[in-house]
């Protein structure tokens, strides 16, 4: 009779592998060499077979997927601090022609030299007549503020008053991680995070300087706090309450567009907390932060907003078919902006697995959370503003909207596979996904998009700096861009020529720069009039000089 040994070697066919035991095998055997640098050993294989080892494998990987929470937080932080230094290495002192930005290093160059907030950026004149969105020559204090120390160190140096966005980014991805938790799991929301850390439309957008980023972060952070103090609760932390007024008016003090946080929230306390007495505080503090802000100049919120929204090309029942296509095509330009249009099929599936997401996180929550009811009105909003201006505009809640895709998409995976493969899906879009933005981030290493530093711009700025005088103005249709580099003022140019002529008559406007193909009608206006004649020209500049203000 032979007796059983459990210590000799076992001689036994090894059994045929299936795709779960590979799939175990390869997790195990990455999980193995994880495990060893976490310094945690397997324990002692008894049978040298296939199967065994990838088992006994298999079990160390859950072991360590257990006690890995510090491995994961110092492996995401070794991503996070390699992508910074990335994009550091890839930054370029440079700008395009942006008005924004360039408002923003002025209000911080009046800051810092103790100037008025509004001095040097557009000349005294009300051209709301013409265009109310252009003419605004204020902006929300806060970015300014934040770039105040730079420039008080590096001066005007585009390369340095860039890196506070990456920061800001860096800070919003964390943040977002907290809140993806609670609605996908540790799992896929680390997954997620790695997708929106290593966006190609950021790794471009990185370029310019604008608020979006810092907005969002505020935003995140306001509806964190909203969470975790606020939602949910039968007594209402006042420390919670406290912090999130103060975010939120951090939020508006940045960006005009926070009108639809402190709305959700008045909302969601009002309707399904049932706090009335915590909303009407909110909505008092709200009325006073916005009209102390607009009496004392620095911001212009109100009227923004009540533009946008009254405008008359466009309004909330006036927005147009292929305006809401393209808003809701933000969410794949944040991922693919090389794309445009994207298929419409993807579109249809895109806003189908969105709508089944929100379905069923409004049903599993028991009701209407703070980001169900901030998400829809925030992308309102966007619907009812006239002016599409890419990826950045869909920031604050483009995230929410990639995690509902992902509830989508496991709830109708499960509901076909009976509950099998609906976490494996999403799983392998997350990877996917993250593979193809890693890729396409690398691809866009070479990526600058800026033209101030090109000859033209600095042509054109060398030639205002020396012929236009200070107490001078200009039409042009960059103006704070062209402040920013010539320390002269302008307005935006009128779309017509008789506009232009009214403004140069009315006001003493001197010098009229055009650049086709904007002003290839104005261009061709101007050459025939007697009133004006060509200054100076270069290859995609012309600059005429209005004569009557010249005999004056």
């Amino acid at each position: 009779m032979r007796i059983h040994n459990p210590t000799a070697l076992e001689h036994r066919p090894i059994s045929r592998p299936t795709s779960r035991s590979i799939q175990k095998w390869l997790y195990g055997v990455v999980i193995h060499g994880l495990g060893y640098g976490a310094g945690l050993r397997p324990a002692p294989t008894k049978h040298i077979t296939l199967f065994n080892f990838s088992r006994r494998l298999w079990q160390h990987g859950k072991l360590l997927m257990k006690r890995s929470t510090r491995l994961t937080y110092i492996a995401s932080a070794l991503v996070a601090v390699t992508f910074l230094a990335v994009s550091l290495f890839t930054l370029h002192n440079d700008h395009n022609w942006g008005d924004d930005f360039s408002m923003y290093i002025l209000h911080a160059q009046n800051l810092f030299c103790g100037r008025d907030y509004c001095s040097g950026i557009l000349m005294n004149y009300s051209y709301e007549e013409y265009d109310p969105l252009y003419a605004t020559r204020t902006r929300p204090p806060l970015f300014p503020l934040a770039l105040t120390p730079i420039i008080a160190v590096w001066g005007v140096d585009l390369f340095w008053l860039k890196i506070p966005n990456l920061l800001f980014w860096m800070l919003w991805v964390a943040v977002m991680y907290c809140i993806l938790k609670r609605m996908l799991g540790k799992t896929h929301a680390v997954l997620l995070t790695l997708v929106l850390l290593f966006s190609p439309w950021f790794f471009r957008f990185k370029q310019q300087i604008l608020t979006d980023v810092l907005f969002s972060l505020f935003v995140a952070a306001a509806l964190l706090v909203y969470m975790r103090g606020l939602q949910g609760r039968e007594r209402i932390s006042a420390r919670a309450f406290g912090l999130f007024v103060l975010l939120a008016t951090l939020a508006a003090l940045t960006r005009p567009a926070a009108h639809p946080l402190i709305l959700a929230a008045i909302l969601h306390l009002s309707l399904f907390e049932r706090k009335y007495l915590l909303a009407g505080v909110l909505a008092a503090v709200w009325l006073v932060i916005n009209t102390g802000g607009q009496l004392i100049g620095i911001t212009d919120s109100v009227s923004f907003a009540s533009y946008a929204l009254g405008s008359k090309k466009f309004g909330v029942l006036q927005a147009s078919w292929d305006h809401a296509v393209y808003t809701f095509s933000l969410i794949v330009l944040f991922l693919a902006p090389q794309y445009f249009p994207p298929f419409p099929i993807l579109l249809v599936v895109l806003l189908a697995l969105i709508l089944l997401g929100f379905a069923v996180r409004v049903r599993s929550t028991a009701g209407f959370g703070i980001i169900e009811v901030f998400s829809p009105i925030y992308f309102a909003m966007l619907l009812a503003f006239p002016y599409p201006n890419g990826p950045r505009y869909i920031l604050p809640i483009v995230g929410f909207l990639l995690a509902y895709s992902l509830i989508g998409l496991r709830t109708g995976c499960d509901f076909v596979s009976r509950n099998r493969w609906g976490a494996h899906a999403v799983t392998a879009v997350l990877v996917g996904t993250l593979l193809y933005c890693s890729a396409a981030t690398w691809k866009d290493r070479g990526f600058n998009g800026g033209v101030l530093k090109s000859p033209p711009v600095q042509s054109l700025a060398a030639w205002v700096k020396e012929n236009v005088g200070p107490d001078e103005h200009f039409l042009f249709r960059k103006p704070r861009a062209l402040a920013l580099l010539t320390g002269r003022t302008g307005l935006p140019t009128p779309k017509t020529p008789e506009e232009v002529r009214k403004i140069c008559r009315e006001q003493g406007v001197r010098w009229v720069i055009l650049s086709p193909p904007w002003n290839t009608g104005i261009i061709k206006s101007l050459r025939s009039s007697s009133d004006f004649r060509y200054a100076w020209k270069y290859p995609g500049i012309h600059v005429f000089e209005y004569l009557l203000c010249s005999r004056q």
